[in-house]
């Protein structure tokens, strides 16, 4: 026999949401996919309220990528959580009345995947250095 030994440990939910979080493609994918939207938002006569959060919430999801990149994917998993629940906390009453389409609410369950994996990340991450940490710290 070979020295090799193999666990079949499966990944906890902790470690999955870490994996999901380290790279830096679910804030970029998502701000994609956001900005993406954009157009059809525009399509109005005027500006609804529903194109605010584009304007404000896509840099800060494309931010939580940047600090993922940069080598903080602890903090880049609580940003990626806190700005998708900002947009699923805005958007609410027209993707669960139903008065969306399917790209909304495709938008909406990917927003819903990256808090839930985004707090799992942030809360299993480990948190760099003896200081006080966060996004200063890039």
């Amino acid at each position: 026999m070979s020295g090799i030994t193999t666990t079949n440990k499966k990944a906890g939910f902790g470690e999955l949401a870490k994996k999901y979080t380290s790279t830096p493609l679910p804030g970029g994918i998502t701000a994609g996919a956001l900005l993406a939207h954009l157009p059809r938002s525009l399509s109005a006569p005027s500006l609804r309220p529903g194109t605010l959060p584009i304007f404000v919430i896509a840099p800060g999801l494309a931010f939580s990528g940047y600090m993922s990149y940069r080598g903080a994917p602890r903090e880049a998993a609580g940003t990626l959580a806190a700005w998708s629940t900002i947009y699923m906390i805005a958007e609410r009453k027209s993707v669960l009345k139903f008065r969306g389409g399917v790209r909304e609410r495709a938008l909406f369950a990917l927003m819903g995947l990256n808090a839930v994996m985004g707090v799992g990340g942030w809360l299993n991450g480990e948190k760099e250095g003896g200081g006080g940490g966060g996004a200063g710290d890039i």
